[in-house]
Order: C-alpha cells, then structure tokens, then sequence
C-alpha cells in the first residue's frame, strides 16, 4: 500500500511539461556556449529568450538558463575585449 502512495505523488511538475519547455532550455545552454565562443551579442539574447520560454513552458531549469545566457554574453564581450587588446 505504501508504494501506491508514492506513485501518485504529484508535488513537482508533471513529466509532460518539462518536456515542453525542455527544448528551449536546451537550446538556451547550446546559445550561451556559442555567446562565449563567437558572437556574444546576436546569441547571447537568443539564449535569454530561449530559456525564458523554457521556464515559462514548464521547465525548472529554463531560469538557470535564461541566467546562463546572460552571464555568458558577459563573459564572452569581455573574452572579445581582452582579445582585442592584445
């Protein structure tokens, strides 16, 4: 009887929204890679809207993707100065 208690248990999302929203937050991790390594400016945005639309569809960690792509357009700009400069 114990089992059919923890098969019911509905606390978190349900599989079918993440799965919905899983798809953009995969596409914002792939956008925050290609920000830091080649046009921060043009993926870097596409990858806070991508993970945006992840979180919104029902994934957790479309957030921490969203945060990702931000953090990596930083870091790419700055990779992209510091590469200027020398």
């Amino acid at each position: 009887m114990a089992n059919d208690d923890m098969a019911s248990d509905n606390s978190g999302p349900t599989s079918g929204s993440v799965g919905e929203g899983r798809g953009y937050t995969v596409g914002s991790f792939l956008m925050a890679a290609f920000a830091v390594a080649l046009l921060p400016l043009l993926f870097g945005p596409i990858g806070v809207v991508l993970g945006l639309v992840g979180m919104r569809k029902g994934d957790p960690l479309g957030r921490v993707s969203a945060l990702t792509a931000a953090a990596a357009t930083v870091l790419g700009l700055l990779l992209s100065t510091v590469l200027a400069i020398t």
